[in-house]
């Protein structure tokens, strides 16, 4: 990994893996170890010295399947209440000509 600095005052929290330089009076923790000092000054308390700039492949991951899982319950939802007008107009016989639903 080659040679890794902790500067003059740094605190290092337990079971952290150090990858990277810790500048001087930094507070690093978690795994891998992240500096603290910038994150707490903007977001406040951040528990397990997480903070939200992570570059956690997993974190990311479910985020962008809670967003995917937003998009699909959005146009299921969509569908479902066209579907439900379709079948109000059947049903009532006040269906609209063809040539007046768009194809695209």
């Amino acid at each position: 990994m080659g040679p890794i600095h902790i500067g003059d005052g740094a605190k290092i929290g337990s079971n952290a893996v150090v990858v990277k330089d810790v500048p001087a009076g930094a507070t690093a923790a978690g795994i891998p170890a992240r500096i603290l000092d910038e994150a707490r000054k903007t977001t406040g308390f951040n528990a397990y010295g997480l903070s939200t700039d992570q570059n956690d492949p997993v974190a990311k991951a479910l985020h962008g399947l809670i967003g995917h899982s937003v998009t699909v319950t959005s146009a299921s939802s969509i569908s479902c209440n066209n579907s439900k007008k379709w079948a109000y107009a059947w049903k009532t016989n006040k269906l609209p000509p063809i040539s007046s639903i768009p194809t695209t």
